[in-house]
């Protein structure tokens, strides 16, 4: 099942990591229209994206509104503040694909992540098997220490590493590891 990916060694795309964020992907939304079967598309991703003060960024972004009038008695006489870059891809894919880009991006977005997290471990000369476990595990760790006390301190702090949480730390993220593995290659 698990292939090495023999194409080039700096490649971007590797079958393990793609087929494993898919099934992750797959079975995070297959159990959520399983569980909610009468619910729409949109209620769902409202739901899921747990941050639902960007959506309205993002809808703007899409329609190149960047001044936009929310209140119907006052008008809007300049650019309100938007973190572009981290709602940037979401606003496009939002305007090509509609609510499904939110699904298609988890998916680009946790590949993303594994596999940068899979490079700098294979930089650092960790065996390719043994990186992709430990790009796994550092995936998952922070679903594991959510709920770990010791001696009343709450050790959550490595909540933020990654999750499906948009944009941050879902953009977030990949940004900054990806910054962490160019620091390797350059210097």
């Amino acid at each position: 099942m698990f292939f090495r990916n023999y194409i080039n060694k700096n490649s971007l795309f590797d079958i393990n990591i793609f087929i494993g964020s898919f099934l992750i992907v797959f079975f995070k939304w297959f159990s959520s229209f399983l569980l909610f079967q009468d619910e729409n598309l949109i209620n769902k991703i409202l739901f899921d994206i747990s941050d639902i003060y960007y959506f309205p960024f993002i809808l703007n972004i899409s329609d190149l509104d960047f001044s936009p009038n929310y209140l119907d008695n006052v008008e809007s006489h300049s650019f309100i503040p938007i973190p572009i870059y981290s709602i940037i891809l979401h606003s496009v894919f939002f305007k090509i694909i509609n609510l499904s880009s939110f699904l298609i991006l988890e998916l680009f977005f946790l590949y993303f992540f594994l596999i940068i997290i899979h490079k700098i471990l294979i930089k650092c000369e960790i065996d390719y098997y043994l990186a992709l476990l430990i790009s796994v595990f550092i995936f998952t760790l922070p679903s594991l220490i959510n709920s770990l006390q010791l001696f009343d301190i709450n050790l959550n702090v490595i909540e933020g590493i990654f999750s499906f949480r948009f944009p941050r730390p879902l953009v977030t993220s990949c940004y900054f590891f990806w910054g962490i593995y160019l620091m390797l290659i350059y210097y």
